[in-house]
């Protein structure tokens, strides 16, 4: 039996993807499955680096792609429609996400619930600022005279 030489173990916890909201199975419905690894690694020009994100942005796992991306903290290549250096720049400021499966999972119930990323404002929150034009003047405020 022959000894076979591992990497050595990350600092880094993995992040385990068996249990995630996302689709698991995405790797399987991604159009660059079957396309040649190293075309997703363009070292060029980002002219090529622009043609694969096209290939991305119309890609239905596009979401399930950039969170393994990101949990894994890969910086190089192309996936979900990012390149390294974006995700690098996005990992630097968001340093502290456990889970960019969950996180962007739920980013994407929340769009597909209110049609928008933005959150929705919490009940009440505009009457209470005197903002909801439908609501009335806010409790404690009087009603503005013309």
């Amino acid at each position: 039996m022959t000894h076979q030489q591992f990497p050595a173990p990350s600092t880094r916890q993995p992040v385990n993807t068996s249990r995630t909201p996302l689709n698991p199975r995405w790797r399987g419905e991604a159009l660059c499955k079957g396309k040649p690894v190293d075309l997703f690694f363009p070292t060029s020009s980002s002219e090529d680096e622009a043609e694969i994100i096209g290939l991305c942005k119309v890609c239905p796992v596009r979401t399930e792609c950039l969170a393994h991306a990101l949990d894994e903290h890969l910086n190089h290549g192309v996936f979900g429609g990012t390149s390294g250096k974006w995700r690098k720049n996005l990992l630097d400021r968001r340093p502290n996400v456990p889970s960019w499966n969950r996180l962007l999972a739920q980013a994407k119930a929340h769009y597909h619930r209110f049609g928008t990323y933005s959150r929705p404002p919490l009940p009440g929150a505009a009457a209470a600022a005197g903002t909801d034009r439908h609501a009335g003047p806010a409790p404690g405020r009087a009603a503005t005279q013309k």
